[in-house]
């Protein structure tokens, strides 16, 4: 991995407890987890034709790459910028805690 190749600053969050509005309706509330920078490369239907994306994460659009971020799970989401990346799954790359491929899928308006 080298250093230059993780050029987008990033904002992890996992879920914290939920809040009320004013309706009493349960709204979500985010925990930051840390912010570090990775890279983001957006995934194609070809690699999920070819078996590079596992069928179970057959939503994802993005593949994130960091240095390792302890416990980062499905249901974390990160920000990038204006944009929202919810995590579908988290691989610590050779169990080394060096590396670490997220696969996640963007939140756009409305979703």
């Amino acid at each position: 991995m080298q250093a230059g190749q993780l050029r987008h600053l990033l904002t992890f969050q996992k879920p914290a407890t939920p809040t009320q509005d004013a309706n009493g309706e349960p709204t979500p509330a985010w925990t930051t987890a840390g912010k570090v920078w990775g890279r983001i490369s957006p995934k194609d239907g070809r690699q999920l034709a070819l078996g590079q994306i596992p069928a179970t994460n057959a939503t994802v659009t993005h593949e994130i790459e960091i240095r390792f971020l302890a416990n980062v799970a499905a249901g974390w989401r990160v920000l990038y910028g204006s944009r929202t990346f919810m995590v579908n799954s988290s691989r610590n790359v050779d169990e080394r805690n060096i590396k670490q491929i997220i696969l996640a899928t963007e939140v756009t308006a409305g979703q």
